[in-house]
């Protein structure tokens, strides 16, 4: 199956860019993202060209969390958001508002995009793995996010009392490194990129990947309703780019065994990603995730997520998941 999608990458390239010839010059666009690694397709579709290719004058708008790009899709100040899925992107989507478009990264057994952490204290209080997370306090960027959804879902594996773990929303990342550092929360969802440097100066502990423990959608891309309905053709270019450069990190980062690699122009990925995000190349390969090489999305888990966040009252009504999603964008992929 991997050897298969990589051929298709390959052999993929040439149409997608002679599709792009004869794109309309100079169309505004903005996109609402984050500044992290979760975002390597936008970074190559950006510097290699393929944004423009489509003819389009990008605009980028950064946010720490997820939820504030929703917030500012749905008000119209971005196009297009990219970010990790959260109760408050479906619950806007629900009641009509926004439309998921295509998916970004997701979870795959190598690629550690994400880390559950333990303050020292904690640690040495016995907090060393899933099975001590009843009666903790987490830090997390906000409510209802990726971050949220995936500690909930390792405590549901592992036993642990969701009622008795104490959720601290504190916005960003930063906030959460610095609750765990000083000992405000036990715990801690973040980013690899944030993650890895505060484990190898010892000033927090490793418990495990949640890439390791779940099939999960991380994150996607949605626009506005609106926006889907005034100018699906403009989405249609946008996608294109931005599976262009999913196929330009799928053949330097997947290999044959479906796991990381670097090969044929991984070099300058790492590099790029380091200019963007202004980390060192050895910080950057540690956080690196998992993309469809078509922008494919999980299907199956969104409406599993939608299911939770509705039991957990996050949402104020039962949805189906073809209420969140515009099919004449979307292509599915198969859950693992």
């Amino acid at each position: 199956m991997i050897n298969t999608i990589r051929c298709a990458v390959l052999l993929g390239f040439a149409a997608l860019a002679v599709s792009a010839a004869g794109a309309q010059a100079n169309e505004k666009l903005t996109l609402g993202a984050l500044k992290f690694s979760s975002n390597v397709p936008q970074y190559l579709a950006a510097d290699r060209g393929y944004f423009a290719d489509e003819g389009f004058d990008m605009n980028y708008v950064y946010f720490d969390a997820g939820q504030p790009v929703a917030v500012a899709t749905l008000s119209g100040d971005v196009d297009i958001g990219a970010a990790g899925v959260t109760s408050a992107l479906y619950q806007m989507a629900a009641q009509g508002g926004l439309r998921l478009i295509g998916g970004s990264s997701n979870t795959a057994p190598g690629f550690h995009t994400s880390a559950v952490l333990a303050s020292n204290d904690a640690y040495a209080g016995g907090f060393k793995s899933f099975k001590d997370m009843t009666g903790r306090s987490v830090g997390l960027t906000q409510i209802g996010s990726t971050y949220h959804y995936a500690y909930a879902l390792i405590a549901e594996k592992y036993g642990a009392d969701l009622k008795s773990i104490r959720t601290l929303p504190l916005q960003s990342m930063g906030n959460v490194a610095a609750a765990l550092v000083g000992g405000q929360a036990d715990a801690g969802v973040l980013n690899s990129s944030v993650a890895d440097p505060l484990v190898a100066a010892g000033k927090v502990k490793l418990i495990g990947w949640t890439d390791e423990e779940m099939p999960m959608q991380i994150a996607a891309i949605w626009t506005s309703a609106k926006f889907a309905k005034d100018r699906p053709e403009t989405i249609q270019r946008f996608l294109r780019a931005w599976r262009r450069g999913c196929a330009d990190y799928v053949v330097a980062f997947l290999g044959k065994d479906g796991k990381p690699m670097e090969g044929p122009g991984a070099a300058a990925i790492l590099e790029l990603l380091s200019r963007h995000m202004g980390q060192p190349v050895d910080q950057v390969r540690l956080a690196l995730g998992f993309y469809d090489p078509y922008a494919r999305l999980n299907v199956v888990d969104v409406q599993r997520q939608l299911d939770w966040y509705f039991a957990q009252g996050m949402l104020k009504t039962k949805t189906n998941v073809e209420d969140v999603i515009d099919r004449r964008f979307v292509q599915e992929v198969a859950a693992r």
